[in-house]
């Protein structure tokens, strides 16, 4: 278990919200004004809130992103990921560790 773990399950933050604040700032109001609608599968493409995030951050490198998530978990959309055995904030946790 990473430091962001605890802060995700503590925080009750959704996989979108918990990596857009360990990359930014955790009290950015930002966070919240649209985040809700990135969970639970709800991104574009169906894709996990967690990759969402970075791809959103790191546009240059989506597709290498996309790549070493799809590597790492099995998949990038919840309902491929949801079958897995990597939970959501393993899911957070292996997010942030592509761009660390």
């Amino acid at each position: 278990m990473s430091n962001l773990q605890p802060f995700f399950l503590l925080t009750h933050y959704n996989c979108y919200q918990a990596v857009i604040s360990a990359l930014t700032s955790p009290e950015n109001p930002e966070i919240f004004k649209s985040a809700n609608k990135f969970s639970g599968g709800h991104a574009p493409n169906n894709l996990c809130g967690a990759i969402y995030a970075l791809v959103q951050q790191f546009p240059n490198i989506q597709e290498e992103l996309i790549n070493k998530f799809r590597e790492k978990t099995g998949g990038t959309t919840c309902k491929e990921l949801k079958w897995g055995e990597i939970g959501c904030s393993e899911l957070v946790d292996v997010a942030i560790g592509l761009v660390q």
